[in-house]
């Protein structure tokens, strides 16, 4: 696995010979598999990584979604994940922050699924924009992502 991103941050009890117990939910996960480390930083800022765990699920897909954008803020590439419950004409545009629409990313009648599109885009200036999903059955949905140079 190469692609890791950050999608938490839990703080931890300092340095401790008490057992202590962390947990953390991640509220965007997607039907199949997902892999899992953990990455132990201490106070100097030497870390380890833990094992990789494994995660299948079998998730149905029953409404449409946006999910938030990763890595974000992003340099020169970001992934934007989206479901379709029902077969949907489906429009994903990108916004500045004046509200202008500067890309269209997708555009096209979608089935059933899960789907993922890759943000490349080197000419854009490090800013804020927006990603805005519509479909045909009236669904609306906005995220906002970041670039950083």
């Amino acid at each position: 696995r190469t692609n890791w991103f950050n999608i938490g941050f839990v703080g931890g009890n300092g340095t401790t010979t008490n057992i202590n117990y962390y947990s953390f939910i991640d509220n965007e996960i997607i039907s199949g598999i997902q892999y899992y480390r953990l990455k132990q930083i201490d106070y100097a800022g030497s870390y380890e990584y833990s094992k990789i765990i494994v995660n299948n699920s079998d998730i149905t897909i029953s409404s449409f979604k946006l999910f938030q954008n990763y890595p974000n803020p992003f340099n020169s590439s970001t992934i934007i994940n989206y479901q379709v419950p029902v077969k949907s004409l489906v429009n994903i545009s990108l916004y500045n922050i004046k509200g202008e629409r500067i890309l269209e990313l997708v555009k096209d009648v979608k089935d059933k699924g899960l789907y993922n599109l890759e943000l490349k885009n080197n000419t854009l200036p490090s800013g804020i924009y927006f990603v805005r999903m519509t479909t045909s059955t009236g669904y609306i949905a906005v995220i906002k992502i970041t670039q950083i140079k």
